[in-house]
């Protein structure tokens, strides 16, 4: 059984990947700001949203939505017919505040049954992450997210 892949919207990235990323995978993009992390993983999102398989944007405590959202506007990729209806943002800043690190799994759970999407970006994990009050906290929640993930086939 072969799994499918996800464009990264980029032909030669594509190229370079063997068609793309396999769908229902985790990937972590790293980088040095300014390196374009968040650039290739929004033009994966538009690459790939649709109807049936929405597209879920969360960003964290790097930039807030607006100031994301509006910057985004500058590049060819983004379409805002597209714009909540098949890629959706959030701000997880807000609800891990007063949650709490650990409560990560839940929440991502709301949104996903909520808003039935298959494909989630985190903006930067990195950031969420370092909530962790200790080790074993973020490998649990790390271990509870790619399983809800898996499950809910994202």
């Amino acid at each position: 059984m072969s799994r499918k892949i996800l464009s990264t919207g980029i032909k030669g990235l594509d190229q370079i990947l063997g068609g793309g990323y396999p769908e229902t995978s985790l990937n972590v993009i790293m980088g040095s700001p300014g390196a374009g992390k968040s650039i290739l993983a929004e033009q994966m999102v538009f690459a790939n949203a649709s109807k049936e398989r929405p597209a879920l944007y969360f960003t964290t405590f790097s930039e807030p939505i607006e100031k994301f959202i509006l910057n985004s506007q500058a590049y060819s990729f983004f379409n805002p017919g597209k714009v909540g209806i098949e890629v959706l943002y959030e701000d997880l800043g807000q609800p891990i505040r007063e949650r709490g690190y650990s409560a990560l799994p839940a929440l991502i759970t709301e949104f996903v049954t909520e808003r039935h999407t298959r494909i989630l970006v985190f903006d930067s994990f990195k950031a969420l992450a370092e909530l962790a009050k200790t080790p074993e906290e973020s490998r649990l929640v790390l271990f509870d997210l790619a399983t809800l993930l898996a499950n809910y086939d994202c």
